[in-house]
Protein backbone atom coordinates (compact mmCIF):
# COMPACT_ATOMS: atom_id res chain seq x y z
CA UNK A 1 0.00 0.00 0.00
CA UNK A 2 1.17 3.34 -1.30
CA UNK A 3 1.95 6.32 1.88
CA UNK A 4 0.93 9.45 1.03
CA UNK A 5 3.05 11.72 2.30
CA UNK A 6 1.75 14.97 2.57
CA UNK A 7 3.68 18.33 3.26
CA UNK A 8 1.79 21.53 4.93
CA UNK A 9 2.36 25.10 5.99
CA UNK A 10 0.42 24.32 8.98
CA UNK A 11 1.98 26.73 12.17
CA UNK A 12 0.65 26.84 15.13
CA UNK A 13 -0.80 30.12 16.31
CA UNK A 14 -0.45 30.11 20.32
CA UNK A 15 -1.66 33.70 20.73
CA UNK A 16 -5.16 34.61 21.28
CA UNK A 17 -6.90 36.16 17.90
CA UNK A 18 -8.96 39.39 17.50
CA UNK A 19 -10.21 40.78 14.24
CA UNK A 20 -10.05 43.73 11.76
CA UNK A 21 -12.70 44.33 9.21
CA UNK A 22 -12.85 46.76 6.56
CA UNK A 23 -13.13 47.46 3.11
CA UNK A 24 -10.87 48.90 0.34
CA UNK A 25 -11.55 51.50 -2.71
CA UNK A 26 -9.86 52.95 -5.19
CA UNK A 27 -8.83 56.32 -4.56
CA UNK A 28 -9.83 57.47 -7.80
CA UNK A 29 -13.03 56.02 -9.07
CA UNK A 30 -14.37 55.43 -5.42
CA UNK A 31 -15.24 51.52 -6.35
CA UNK A 32 -14.19 48.63 -4.36
CA UNK A 33 -10.71 46.62 -5.04
CA UNK A 34 -11.29 42.75 -5.13
CA UNK A 35 -8.37 40.01 -3.80
CA UNK A 36 -5.89 42.66 -2.61
CA UNK A 37 -2.96 41.37 -0.34
CA UNK A 38 -2.31 42.41 3.13
CA UNK A 39 -1.16 41.92 6.89
CA UNK A 40 2.09 42.25 8.80
CA UNK A 41 5.76 42.11 6.85
CA UNK A 42 7.89 39.01 8.11
CA UNK A 43 4.57 37.56 10.82
CA UNK A 44 1.92 35.11 10.10
CA UNK A 45 -0.76 37.66 9.81
CA UNK A 46 -2.52 38.26 6.53
CA UNK A 47 -4.44 37.32 4.44
CA UNK A 48 -6.56 38.40 1.54
CA UNK A 49 -9.66 40.72 0.45
CA UNK A 50 -12.82 38.69 -0.79
CA UNK A 51 -14.41 39.82 -4.98
CA UNK A 52 -16.26 43.25 -2.91
CA UNK A 53 -12.93 44.55 -1.70
CA UNK A 54 -13.96 43.36 2.23
CA UNK A 55 -11.31 41.85 4.42
CA UNK A 56 -11.44 40.08 7.55
CA UNK A 57 -7.92 40.31 9.13
CA UNK A 58 -6.72 38.06 12.20
CA UNK A 59 -4.17 39.36 14.47
CA UNK A 60 -2.90 38.50 17.70
CA UNK A 61 -0.85 39.17 21.02
CA UNK A 62 2.44 38.87 19.80
CA UNK A 63 1.57 42.22 17.89
CA UNK A 64 2.14 46.10 18.72
CA UNK A 65 0.39 49.06 17.73
CA UNK A 66 3.34 50.32 15.99
CA UNK A 67 3.35 47.37 13.59
CA UNK A 68 2.18 47.98 10.50
CA UNK A 69 -0.34 46.40 7.99
CA UNK A 70 0.77 46.54 4.71
CA UNK A 71 -2.27 46.91 1.22
CA UNK A 72 -0.68 46.06 -1.82
CA UNK A 73 -2.17 45.01 -5.42
CA UNK A 74 -0.40 45.29 -9.12
CA UNK A 75 -1.79 48.79 -10.38
CA UNK A 76 -1.64 50.68 -6.93
CA UNK A 77 0.76 51.81 -4.88
CA UNK A 78 1.73 49.98 -1.46
CA UNK A 79 0.06 51.52 1.70
CA UNK A 80 0.87 50.97 5.16
CA UNK A 81 -1.69 51.36 7.88
CA UNK A 82 -0.37 51.14 11.82
CA UNK A 83 -2.56 48.90 13.48
CA UNK A 84 -3.49 51.60 16.15
CA UNK A 85 -5.46 53.17 13.55
CA UNK A 86 -7.64 50.58 13.19
CA UNK A 87 -10.47 51.98 15.59
CA UNK A 88 -13.75 52.27 13.43
CA UNK A 89 -15.73 48.84 13.24
CA UNK A 90 -14.99 48.52 9.43
CA UNK A 91 -12.44 50.49 8.31
CA UNK A 92 -12.12 52.39 4.91
CA UNK A 93 -8.65 52.08 3.26
CA UNK A 94 -7.77 54.05 -0.19
CA UNK A 95 -5.63 53.08 -2.54
CA UNK A 96 -3.93 55.32 -5.26
CA UNK A 97 -3.53 53.81 -8.71
CA UNK A 98 -0.06 53.52 -9.56
CA UNK A 99 1.86 54.22 -12.82
CA UNK A 100 4.46 51.96 -14.14
CA UNK A 101 7.52 52.47 -16.64
CA UNK A 102 6.94 49.34 -19.70
CA UNK A 103 10.23 48.64 -20.71
CA UNK A 104 10.76 48.87 -24.12
CA UNK A 105 11.43 44.59 -25.13
CA UNK A 106 13.24 44.68 -28.12
CA UNK A 107 13.89 41.39 -30.02
CA UNK A 108 17.06 41.42 -32.56
CA UNK A 109 16.69 37.47 -33.27
CA UNK A 110 15.29 35.26 -35.90
CA UNK A 111 15.35 31.91 -34.21
CA UNK A 112 12.92 30.67 -31.43
CA UNK A 113 12.21 27.42 -29.98
CA UNK A 114 9.82 26.03 -27.68
CA UNK A 115 10.86 25.37 -24.33
CA UNK A 116 9.21 24.48 -21.13
CA UNK A 117 10.80 25.31 -17.76
CA UNK A 118 10.07 23.13 -14.69
CA UNK A 119 9.45 19.81 -14.01
CA UNK A 120 6.87 18.31 -16.29
CA UNK A 121 6.72 15.20 -15.15
CA UNK A 122 3.57 14.10 -12.73
CA UNK A 123 5.16 11.62 -11.12
CA UNK A 124 4.25 8.46 -9.23
CA UNK A 125 1.97 9.87 -6.80
CA UNK A 126 3.47 8.86 -3.83
CA UNK A 127 4.60 12.67 -2.85
CA UNK A 128 2.00 15.72 -2.82
CA UNK A 129 2.43 18.98 -2.15
CA UNK A 130 -0.50 20.49 0.11
CA UNK A 131 -1.82 23.30 0.33
CA UNK A 132 -3.83 23.12 3.62
CA UNK A 133 -4.78 20.26 5.80
CA UNK A 134 -8.09 19.27 7.84
CA UNK A 135 -6.77 21.82 10.44
CA UNK A 136 -7.76 24.68 8.39
CA UNK A 137 -11.40 24.72 8.51
CA UNK A 138 -12.16 28.35 8.05
CA UNK A 139 -11.58 29.92 5.11
CA UNK A 140 -9.57 32.78 6.54
CA UNK A 141 -7.08 30.23 7.99
CA UNK A 142 -6.39 29.45 4.11
CA UNK A 143 -6.31 32.42 2.37
CA UNK A 144 -3.08 33.95 1.06
CA UNK A 145 -1.46 30.93 1.81
CA UNK A 146 1.03 30.98 -0.88
CA UNK A 147 3.40 28.24 -2.73
CA UNK A 148 5.72 28.29 -6.21
CA UNK A 149 8.60 27.23 -7.42
CA UNK A 150 12.11 28.29 -8.09
CA UNK A 151 12.47 28.30 -12.23
CA UNK A 152 15.78 28.80 -14.45
CA UNK A 153 15.82 31.25 -17.42
CA UNK A 154 18.43 30.89 -19.98
CA UNK A 155 17.34 33.04 -22.60
CA UNK A 156 14.98 35.53 -23.15
CA UNK A 157 11.64 34.26 -23.63
CA UNK A 158 8.12 34.99 -23.89
CA UNK A 159 5.56 33.06 -21.57
CA UNK A 160 2.86 30.97 -23.47
CA UNK A 161 1.26 29.32 -20.00
CA UNK A 162 1.39 27.83 -16.77
CA UNK A 163 0.88 24.59 -16.20
CA UNK A 164 0.95 22.40 -13.55
CA UNK A 165 -0.15 18.93 -12.08
CA UNK A 166 -3.66 18.63 -9.20
CA UNK A 167 -3.09 15.53 -7.15
CA UNK A 168 -5.89 16.41 -5.10
CA UNK A 169 -8.85 18.49 -4.92
CA UNK A 170 -11.52 18.38 -2.70
CA UNK A 171 -13.20 22.30 -3.92
CA UNK A 172 -16.30 23.26 -6.15
CA UNK A 173 -13.79 25.97 -6.97
CA UNK A 174 -10.46 27.41 -6.12
CA UNK A 175 -9.19 31.07 -7.30
CA UNK A 176 -5.73 31.70 -7.16
CA UNK A 177 -3.27 34.66 -8.30
CA UNK A 178 0.00 33.89 -10.25
CA UNK A 179 2.99 36.09 -9.75
CA UNK A 180 6.43 36.18 -11.28
CA UNK A 181 9.51 37.25 -8.61
CA UNK A 182 12.81 38.27 -8.75
CA UNK A 183 15.34 36.25 -6.19
CA UNK A 184 17.43 37.53 -3.78
CA UNK A 185 19.66 35.18 -1.17
CA UNK A 186 17.87 32.12 -2.53
CA UNK A 187 14.04 33.53 -1.65
CA UNK A 188 11.94 35.21 -3.86
CA UNK A 189 11.59 39.05 -2.98
CA UNK A 190 10.21 41.54 -5.90
CA UNK A 191 7.33 41.12 -8.32
CA UNK A 192 8.96 41.40 -11.42
CA UNK A 193 5.53 41.34 -13.79
CA UNK A 194 3.08 43.76 -13.31
CA UNK A 195 -0.08 41.99 -14.52
CA UNK A 196 -2.75 40.47 -12.47
CA UNK A 197 -3.34 37.24 -13.36
CA UNK A 198 -5.92 35.42 -11.69
CA UNK A 199 -6.80 32.14 -12.51
CA UNK A 200 -10.39 29.89 -10.98
CA UNK A 201 -9.99 25.75 -10.72
CA UNK A 202 -13.86 24.63 -10.99
CA UNK A 203 -15.23 21.26 -10.31
CA UNK A 204 -12.66 19.64 -8.41
CA UNK A 205 -10.44 19.46 -11.22
CA UNK A 206 -7.37 17.31 -11.08
CA UNK A 207 -4.87 16.07 -13.51
CA UNK A 208 -2.63 18.84 -15.70
CA UNK A 209 -3.89 22.23 -15.53
CA UNK A 210 -3.32 24.73 -18.38
CA UNK A 211 -3.69 28.36 -18.01
CA UNK A 212 -3.04 30.49 -21.32
CA UNK A 213 -1.17 33.42 -20.71
CA UNK A 214 -0.02 34.68 -24.71
CA UNK A 215 -2.94 37.46 -23.81
CA UNK A 216 -0.88 39.12 -20.89
CA UNK A 217 2.68 39.42 -22.87
CA UNK A 218 4.87 38.46 -20.42
CA UNK A 219 8.82 38.47 -21.28
CA UNK A 220 11.36 37.38 -19.28
CA UNK A 221 15.13 37.82 -19.19
CA UNK A 222 17.58 35.34 -19.89
CA UNK A 223 20.10 34.11 -17.83
CA UNK A 224 18.05 34.61 -14.53
CA UNK A 225 16.59 32.73 -11.81
CA UNK A 226 12.86 33.55 -10.97
CA UNK A 227 10.07 32.08 -8.36
CA UNK A 228 6.76 31.70 -9.94
CA UNK A 229 3.88 31.14 -7.35
CA UNK A 230 0.07 30.39 -6.65
CA UNK A 231 -1.61 32.16 -3.66
CA UNK A 232 -4.74 31.49 -2.73
CA UNK A 233 -7.86 33.93 -3.34
CA UNK A 234 -11.22 32.30 -2.41
CA UNK A 235 -12.18 28.76 -2.44
CA UNK A 236 -15.81 27.11 -2.01
CA UNK A 237 -15.10 23.59 0.07
CA UNK A 238 -17.17 20.63 -1.77
CA UNK A 239 -15.79 17.63 0.92
CA UNK A 240 -15.41 17.08 4.95
CA UNK A 241 -11.57 17.86 4.03
CA UNK A 242 -9.44 20.76 2.93
CA UNK A 243 -7.28 19.13 -0.03
CA UNK A 244 -5.57 20.61 -2.66
CA UNK A 245 -2.46 19.40 -3.95
CA UNK A 246 0.19 19.49 -6.63
CA UNK A 247 2.32 16.38 -7.12
CA UNK A 248 5.85 16.66 -6.52
CA UNK A 249 9.32 14.90 -5.94
CA UNK A 250 12.79 14.86 -4.19
CA UNK A 251 14.94 16.10 -6.81
CA UNK A 252 18.78 17.41 -6.74
CA UNK A 253 19.21 20.87 -8.08
CA UNK A 254 15.34 22.20 -7.60
CA UNK A 255 13.97 23.98 -4.91
CA UNK A 256 10.29 25.09 -3.93
CA UNK A 257 9.00 27.73 -1.84
CA UNK A 258 6.28 28.76 0.43
CA UNK A 259 5.05 31.13 3.16
CA UNK A 260 1.75 30.31 5.11
CA UNK A 261 0.31 33.89 4.97
CA UNK A 262 0.99 36.79 2.34
CA UNK A 263 3.23 39.22 4.00
CA UNK A 264 5.00 36.44 6.19
CA UNK A 265 9.02 35.23 5.94
CA UNK A 266 9.87 32.56 2.86
CA UNK A 267 10.72 29.43 3.48
CA UNK A 268 12.21 27.09 1.04
CA UNK A 269 12.53 23.21 0.86
CA UNK A 270 14.65 21.02 -2.10
CA UNK A 271 10.81 19.84 -3.98
CA UNK A 272 10.42 19.76 -7.52
CA UNK A 273 6.86 20.16 -8.05
CA UNK A 274 4.98 19.59 -11.04
CA UNK A 275 5.15 23.03 -12.46
CA UNK A 276 6.35 24.53 -15.34
CA UNK A 277 6.34 27.42 -17.86
CA UNK A 278 5.58 26.90 -21.61
CA UNK A 279 7.77 29.77 -23.38
CA UNK A 280 9.16 30.70 -26.43
CA UNK A 281 12.58 31.36 -26.62
CA UNK A 282 15.10 33.84 -28.56
CA UNK A 283 18.32 32.83 -29.30
CA UNK A 284 21.18 35.13 -31.27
Amino acid sequence: MITMLFLTLLTINIYSTKEITGVIYDSTTKDSIPYVSLGIAGKSVGTISNNEGRFILKTNDNLSDTDSVTFSHIGYETKKIALKEFSQAIYKVELTPALYEIEEVVVTTVKTKQKKIGRTHSGLGMIYYNFYTTKDVDLSDRLSSEVGALLKIKNPCKVNSIIFYIGQNQFKHIKFRLSFYSIDKGLPKDIIVHKDIIMDIKDNYRGWYKYDLQAYDIFLEGENEIAVTLTLLEDELGANRNSFSIAAAMLPGHKCFNRKKIMDKWTSNAYALSFYLDVTSYYK
